[in-house]
């Protein structure tokens, strides 16, 4: 008979290396995680198949526009949504915010090589934005939305025929899209960020009792993990 003490010692060397024994293969939980149309809402979600894969739990995805992801969490649609800059809480009241953050990266103003474009001397500042992008908060009053559209993608390509001069974009999704449609030598960012922001894992309350669960494992992860976007310094 395995003494109490060897099950007590295997169930802590579990929890050093990163696996909690609180679901079995057995009883494997399920959960289904929104995301939307920018990279930096895949790249969370692939981020954190590895983060709940610890906890024995599976996740799968379910594509939405930008604004409807948030709402149908905290509506009980879905279980949680994969990363989203921090919200006002009093906003989406059956969403709970995972404390650390899964990714860290800036929001941008991007330009077409070529324009002229001081930020500092222009009274007011157009910009294109993606539809649903919650960021927009953090522009400057004097800047204002030209344009809304549901993919990235199409910012930039109406950037590549002129119908927009300016873009403002989170840098994890900018830098794949620019990528994607070899725009590299069309594109400049300007610098300094208009941002520099965090990306949380909310889930639904009803999940409650797996936040510090998966804030733990989220918290090894930008830790052994080498990534690009992983936080640095975690703030709010």
């Amino acid at each position: 008979m395995v003494s109490f003490n060897r099950v007590c010692i295997a169930v802590i060397i579990l929890h050093l290396v990163g696996f909690s024994p609180v679901l079995s293969a057995s009883n494997k939980k399920k959960l289904t995680l929104t995301v939307f149309d920018m990279s930096s809402s895949r790249m969370g979600f692939e981020r954190l198949e590895k983060a709940y894969r610890n906890l024995g739990i599976e996740l799968s995805k379910v594509d939405l526009p930008a604004d409807r992801s948030i709402r149908s969490v905290n509506a009980g649609t879905y279980d949680g949504e994969a990363v989203r800059v921090k919200v006002k809480a009093s906003d989406y009241p059956n969403l709970i915010q995972v404390p650390t953050p899964i990714l860290e990266g800036g929001f941008y103003v991007y330009k077409r090589k070529g324009f002229p474009f001081d930020p500092k001397k222009e009274k007011t500042v157009t910009v294109g934005v993606q539809r649903g992008v919650l960021a927009v908060k953090y522009l400057p009053p004097n800047y204002k939305i030209g344009y809304q559209v549901s993919l990235l993608e199409q910012l930039f390509k109406m950037l590549d025929i002129k119908r927009v001069n300016l873009i403002y974009a989170d840098e994890v999704s900018a830098d794949v899209e620019i990528k994607k449609l070899g725009m590299d030598e069309k594109v400049e960012r300007i610098d300094p960020p208009i941002a520099r922001v965090y990306g949380y894992h909310y889930l639904n309350k009803r999940h409650h009792e797996l936040v510090p669960l998966i804030d733990e494992q989220i918290k090894i992860l930008n830790r052994t993990e080498n990534h690009p976007y992983a936080p640095k310094a975690p703030r709010g």
